[in-house]
């Protein structure tokens, strides 16, 4: 696809965990894989953990994972859907 495209756009595919990478058994695995295929981009969603806690924990996973393999990172971070969130930090 990648090749059929690149004469009109820079296309860069990225592996994202829709439901979260630590949430779902065999998220990690499944990014792992699809960064095996030649997936340019790491994704992440951490507010889909179950906690404040699991949401870091996967930033730090995947960041370090990235780095590992040379590859952008792209972060889906919306706190805004916290209740307990001050607005300052919103």
């Amino acid at each position: 696809m990648k090749r059929r495209v690149k004469p009109y756009i820079d296309l860069q595919l990225v592996a994202f965990p829709q439901d979260g990478v630590l949430r779902s058994a065999g998220a990690f695995d499944n990014l792992k894989r699809a960064i095996d295929m030649g997936v340019d981009v790491v994704g992440d969603i951490p507010h889909f953990e179950r906690t404040m806690a699991d949401g870091a924990a996967s930033v730090k996973l995947l960041c370090e994972f990235a780095a590992e393999k040379g590859l952008r990172v792209d972060m889906h971070c919306d706190e805004s859907d916290d209740m307990g969130a001050s607005p300052a930090r919103i």
